[in-house]
């Protein structure tokens, strides 16, 4: 399971997400009790069928509740679906065990972030940037917006462009700290790069509480259909 995962992961910016969601699907129907597939089905399956996503990672984390793949990938998915209160729960308990990896602490910033409690999120975005810089930063700056403070999430945007221009950044972890900032015509420059990355994480783009203040815009449902999202 972990290799084919991997393989799936190494094409993730490359092969269209209804074509990873079917391949997944397969995957699990001759393996139903993997938790790992699970896991990984329920990411594929946000943008496609929400309510099936959270049963799967539900079913995924409780067939391993202390694996901390199990638990992120099942918060991630109450998280992008708008249940972050909900999925403090499996994060909580995976710190009180002390198997925590920088991952759960993004995962608890971002429900945090979405309860609207902005400064405790710094702190979890914090202790996971060593391992994942550019989330963490990403998360650090929408917490700055959030808590009134453009300019310093302007700083956290800027330092990203500039990484950007030497190393491959993910161009929706620029768009979102902008989007956060209300401000539009950057955050819609910086996903149209996403887009013609083909970033992965656009899966989500529907759906994620992220683009809240996005959907609106004619300019959004242009990008669904020219990335071919549901």
């Amino acid at each position: 399971a972990s290799a084919y995962i991997a393989l799936l992961a190494s094409t993730r910016f490359t092969t269209p997400p209804e074509v990873r969601r079917k391949q997944l699907e397969k995957a699990v129907a001759m393996a139903p009790n993997d938790p790992s597939l699970l896991s990984a089905l329920s990411t594929e399956l946000i943008a496609f069928d929400q309510a099936e996503a959270i049963r799967v990672a539900r079913r995924a984390y409780m067939l391993d509740s202390t694996s901390s793949t199990t638990t992120v990938y099942y918060a991630v998915a109450l998280e992008v679906v708008g249940r972050p209160a909900e999925a403090l729960a499996p994060i909580d308990a995976s710190i009180r065990r002390g198997a925590a990896v920088p991952f759960v602490h993004y995962a608890r910033g971002e429900a945090l972030l979405a309860l609207g409690r902005a400064r405790e999120a710094l702190e979890s975005y914090r202790s996971a940037e060593l391992a994942m810089p550019d989330a963490a930063r990403t998360g650090m700056g929408r917490a700055y917006a959030a808590l009134g403070q453009p300019q310093r999430a302007i700083q956290f945007a800027k330092a990203l462009e500039v990484d950007a221009g030497k190393r491959y950044v993910s161009k929706d972890y620029i768009a979102q700290i902008y989007a956060e900032l209300g401000d539009k015509e950057q955050a819609f420059k910086w996903l149209d790069r996403a887009a013609d990355d083909r970033s992965g994480y656009l899966t989500w783009l529907g759906v994620s509480p992220a683009w809240a203040s996005l959907r609106s815009d004619p300019r959004f449902a242009a990008l669904k259909v020219r990335l071919r999202l549901p």
